[in-house]
């Protein structure tokens, strides 16, 4: 690059040379292509031996203060800095016929850390590339045929823009006579010389060229046409005192202001002889604006001069008289315009260094930071353009760069916080007489840095919140405040981890609002965090601790402690007697917890008991008969005093108890049969009468003790103590005839025993024949005969149901056989659901089979069918794995009643197998009136549920007390369920069974009950079906719940599915679904 550059120097004739006040000073020549490197600012301003190689590739360059004009000229690479041309420069239209032209740049180093200013003078030279030009092509002359030898006719001068070495040199004159001559001034003035006289009447014009010569090598010209035209009147011209006038006047004349008159005298008389004068057309179009000339030949002063804008001016003056053919002559004014100190300095702030016109410095900047480049000019000459500068403010001071350049730098550190900016007055003042002075009031910002942490208004927050609040209930806002300003005092609020999901606050603006509901029963109070940080360059975090205390609600009823109270009262209880006691619970807090307790009027057994509204305790209205009613049931309501009045209620069962206040009733023999005939021949210990009594108590107060009176049937008869039953006690063999007297003695069990008498009478015959299997009369052979009879038919009914059964069974093998080829096109057909006692359609190819279970919760019997493909291999089914799961984990297996079946150990390990073959042959429940959806008796109930066919789910209750869950295995047959003659294949899956669950007494209504059918997966071996039954085969017995129902005679309120095979229904509030020991039954069945 530096070879590049002495190059191109060298051709362009390049030099340079470094003034006394550091500025670098180049020449170039004119018209050089544009781009021409001019200089390289790094070395020449020996940058590089002032900065290390690091620095300098930071150092960036560009004008300062430079007008447009010269901008325009030049360009600086503001990396390199390297300084060219910005275009091929014409001297001669910008310094047009000036001796010099020289163009003052100031270029900026930057960044401020480095910044300085660097003084460039780039003078043009100029080179000879134009010719002398006239103003015009031909110029018109006139001169009488009087004139004398001598006469002056003034002629135009050329131009030539080049600088004066290399402009006009001489003038010739060219022509074909020798009558005129060519006289050239000092001042350059060119004049036509008349040599002979003129004869008008012999040549009348004259053709002449005046030629126009500069210094070039050959020499450069231009030429201008001359006629000159002969007239005969106007003898003579005038003729101005001097050629030239010079004269000075100072800058600051005022306008109209004559500085000169100038003079020219005409021999002639009359109008001939009077003279005019005029700036010539040149003289007029360049100072027009500036000077103008009276007719009498005085100059006015008519613009502003300015001394510093052009200190001489050159005006053309022009005579001529009045008379015919007058020729004018010419004189110079020059114009000389004196300085004077008129100009005070003129302060200008570097608005490229500043942030969008203000002056700014960081808080942070050490003394000696750059802060604002001033520049000064003063446009006078001498003392007048010399001046000095201070500052008012001690926080800056000044260093000077250049003769006009200075550098404000900082001479304290700062604290935004304390005084955010500062108002310097920077004046200046010339040396002139008088002096003149200028100052520049500008405002230094102090640029915030993040050097302040927030903090917030409040040290805490405690506020209160309503718990049920809705989503989006405003809390709190929580506000810090930061001293700094802009970003820096922008602030971000966040919570602590722990409470997200609870509540939000607004990054912004600090409100905290909630995104739950809070339960005051769970929660009294929270307590966290709220951070507020500032994250501009450096981070600064602060924290405030929120309170927020939750404020009850009466949004909890009272909650009895039991679901279901079991009390005892003895019957014949005196008059508001305590049953019991009923205890709630209320959670909420207040007067929110404050209930009272109440039995409403319009149950059926309202009026038998009462509760005391505040303790809960049961009293006894009235006495109780419990032969007439062995138990009572009734509601307790709690019902809380705050506004909303939530409430509950509890079932409550009042037992009567016993009291022995029943005497034993003997009711054979009786008054109206009391004498017994045996025969003689009845052996010892043969029973010949069954006391019979009753006692309307019951446990130890109707357990009866039969005795005879002493002595009575003289020792010939004994009665058994418990039974009643009457023997032989001896031989009566020799008696023939006699009746014998028996005091019976009937005495219960109970604390004051009851004792009930009578006197029979036993008559012995010896003329009775004794015969055990004859046809007598005794009571016992009737109860003997009855037996029997019951017996034989309940045989022959079995028989009967086992006939129908196997009849039933053959039939649907033979359908299933029918109907087998018809089964794939038949699979899309949808599955309807168990409606009543039968289906209302199955679709073809599918086997059914009914699956019913009794689950916690219900209110009804509800049918459901189990549909199974019959495209599986039934050789894998394995039914003993389905399971009725409940939201009150109560898990039931129902087992296949016929043993595990035979299939591969894998399947056979899957389910419950204890005591599956024992549960083979019980006996059948019944299920009165399915077809019209009518409830269950509790007779029905108990016989179909009792003994070993009913499983407690572990939420049985017996008296309030839970028992033992017994095994899942234990399960009874359902009854068969009527179905329609559609044709179905037979599958060799087990029959349905029954799972029963008890429900604890207690409120059942509203209650949701969950149920799941499970089953193992079986081979893959599904085919693929349309779309509404697309679900049941994606996966091997996927079920499909859509197709389960509830009977309406449940009562149940609600019921709905999903596709995860649960399904769910809602207790309804019948109550007549309940069993007299308060337990609830639904029958569920789910469809494949």
């Amino acid at each position: 690059m530096f070879r590049e550059v002495i190059v191109i120097a060298c051709a362009i004739c390049w030099q340079m040379s470094v003034s006394v006040a550091d500025t670098l000073s180049y020449n170039i020549t004119e018209n050089r292509p544009s781009h021409t490197v001019i200089a390289n600012i790094i070395r020449d301003a020996k940058l590089d031996a002032k900065h290390s190689a690091d620095v300098i590739r930071q150092l960036r360059f560009t004008f300062s203060d430079v007008p447009e004009s010269v901008k325009d000229l030049f360009s600086i690479d503001i990396t390199t800095g390297i300084l060219r041309t910005a275009i091929k420069i014409d001297r001669d239209a910008i310094c047009a016929s000036k001796a010099s032209c020289t163009k003052q740049l100031a270029i900026q180093v930057q960044p401020i850390t480095y910044f300085e200013i660097i003084k460039v003078s780039v003078t043009i030279n100029d080179l000879n590339d134009n010719a002398p030009l006239f103003a015009k092509d031909k110029v018109s002359l006139s001169l009488t045929e009087a004139s004398v030898s001598g006469t002056l006719l003034s002629l135009p001068t050329a131009n030539d823009p080049d600088s004066p070495i290399f402009g006009v040199k001489e003038y010739k004159l060219e022509s074909n006579a020798d009558v005129f001559s060519l006289k050239v001034s000092h001042d350059k003035a060119v004049s036509l010389e008349l040599r002979k006289k003129l004869d008008r009447e012999e040549t009348d014009r004259y053709l002449l060229t005046l030629v126009a010569y500069d210094t070039a090598d050959p020499p450069h010209s231009g030429s201008v046409a001359v006629e000159v035209v002969v007239t005969d009147v106007n003898d003579n011209n005038p003729i101005f005192e001097r050629d030239t006038y010079n004269i000075s006047v100072f800058e600051n004349v005022t306008k109209s202001t004559k500085i000169v008159r100038v003079k020219a005298s005409d021999p002639d008389l009359g109008l001939n002889g009077e003279v005019q004068y005029a700036f010539d057309p040149e003289t007029k179009a360049a100072y027009g604006d500036l000077f103008e000339i009276s007719n009498s030949g005085e100059v006015y002063v008519i613009g502003i001069l300015d001394h510093e804008t052009e200190a001489v001016h050159l005006l053309t003056v022009t005579a001529r008289d009045l008379g015919t053919n007058s020729i004018p002559v010419m004189a110079k004014v020059i114009v000389n315009v004196l300085d004077l100190n008129d100009n005070a300095p003129v302060i200008k702030i570097n608005n490229e260094l500043t942030q969008n016109g203000q002056v700014q410095i960081s808080e942070f900047a050490e003394e000696g930071t750059f802060v604002a480049h001033l520049t000064v000019r003063d446009l006078d000459s001498g003392p007048g353009g010399e001046f000095e500068c201070s500052l008012n403010d001690t926080h800056f001071k000044l260093q000077q760069l250049t003769s006009t350049d200075f550098k404000l730098i900082s001479a304290s550190m700062f604290d935004r916080e304390m005084m955010s900016s500062y108002d310097v007055r920077f004046s200046c003042s010339d040396k002139g007489v008088p002096s003149q002075s200028s100052s520049k009031i500008f405002t230094v910002n102090i640029v915030d840095e993040n050097d302040n942490r927030p903090v917030f208004v409040e040290t805490s927050y405690k506020v209160t919140v309503q718990e049920n609040a809705p989503l989006g209930t405003f809390v709190v806002r929580v506000q810090a405040t930061d001293a700094d300003t802009g970003a820096n005092a922008v602030i971000v609020y966040a919570l602590e981890t722990k409470m997200h999901g609870y509540l939000s606050i607004d990054p912004v603006s600090g409100n905290i609002t909630t995104l739950m509901k809070f339960d005051f029963e769970r929660t009294k109070q929270v307590e966290f965090l709220v951070t507020a940080s500032n994250r501009n360059k450096r981070e600064f975090n602060v924290t405030t601790r929120v309170f927020i205390e939750i404020l009850d609600a009466d949004d909890e009823k009272p909650v009895f402690t039991e679901t279901c109270y079991r009390f005892t009262v003895k019957e014949n209880a005196p008059v508001n007697t305590s049953v019991g006691r009923v205890t709630a619970a209320d959670t909420d807090s207040g007067l929110y917890n404050w209930f009272e307790f109440s039995i409403p009027s319009t149950q059926d057994n309202a009026h038998l008991f009462q509760v005391n509204a505040s303790t809960g305790e049961v009293f006894a209205r009235g006495s109780f008969d419990r032969e007439k009613v062995e138990a009572y049931e009734v509601r307790v309501i709690a019902r809380g005093l705050a506004p909303l009045h939530l409430s509950s209620s509890v079932r409550v069962v009042v037992k009567i108890l016993d009291e022995n206040d029943n005497t034993p009733v003997i009711d054979y023999p009786n008054v109206y049969n009391s004498t017994v005939s045996v025969s003689s021949h009845t052996p010892v210990g043969h029973v010949i009468i069954h006391i019979l009594c009753h006692d309307d108590d019951i446990d130890d107060n109707a357990k009866l003790t039969y005795t005879f009176s002493p002595e009575s049937g003289k020792g010939y008869f004994a009665i058994d103590h418990d039974s009643g039953l009457v023997t032989i006690a001896k031989e009566v063999k020799h008696i023939k005839y006699e009746q014998f007297e028996l005091g019976l003695h009937v005495q219960d069990n109970g604390h004051v025993p009851k004792t009930a008498t009578m006197t029979f009478f036993i008559t012995v015959d010896n003329s009775l024949v004794f015969a055990a299997s004859s046809g007598d009369t005794s009571e016992i052979a009737r109860n003997n005969l009855t037996i029997v009879i019951v017996i034989a038919s309940v045989s022959g009914l079995l028989a009967l149901v086992l006939i129908i059964a196997i009849l039933v069974f053959v039939r649907r093998q033979k359908t299933g056989k029918d109907t087998s080829s018809d089964s794939d096109k038949d699979r899309t057909s949808s599955v309807k659901s168990l409606v009543g006692r039968g289906y209302d359609q199955a679709p073809p190819g599918y086997s059914t089979q009914g699956l019913g279970g009794y689950a916690n919760g219900g209110t009804g019997f509800t049918n459901y069918a189990l549909h199974r493909s019959s495209a599986l291999d039934n050789s894998d089914a394995d039914f003993s794995h389905v399971q009725l799961q409940q939201s009150y984990d109560d898990e039931v297996f129902v087992g296949d009643p016929r043993g595990p079946p035979e299939i591969p150990p894998r399947h056979a390990s899957l389910g419950p197998q204890s005591n599956r073959r024992s549960a083979r042959n019980k006996p059948l429940p019944q299920s009165p009136k399915q077809n019209g959806h009518s409830p269950q008796r509790k007779e029905d109930m108990d016989s179909t549920f009792s003994g070993d066919n009913t499983t407690d789910s572990g939420h049985g209750s017996n008296d309030g007390e839970s028992e033992a869950p017994k095994s899942p295995s234990h399960v009874t047959q359902p009854p068969s369920i009527p179905h329609n003659d559609t044709p179905r294949q037979e599958t060799s899956h087990p029959p349905p069974v029954i799972r029963t669950i008890d429900v604890p007494p207690g409120p059942q209504c509203g209650r949701s009950i969950s149920l799941s059918v499970r089953k193992p997966a079986l081979p893959q071996r599904i085919p693929s079906h349309s779309s509404d039954t697309a679900d049941m085969y994606r996966h091997p017995f996927n079920y499909h719940p859509t197709g389960m129902k509830l009977d309406p005679a449940n009562g149940a309120s609600s019921m709905y599915s999903s596709r995860d095979n649960h399904v769910q229904f809602a207790m309804g509030n019948d109550d007549s679904f309940v069993d007299a020991d308060g337990h609830r039954r639904v029958r569920l069945a789910s469809q494949v």
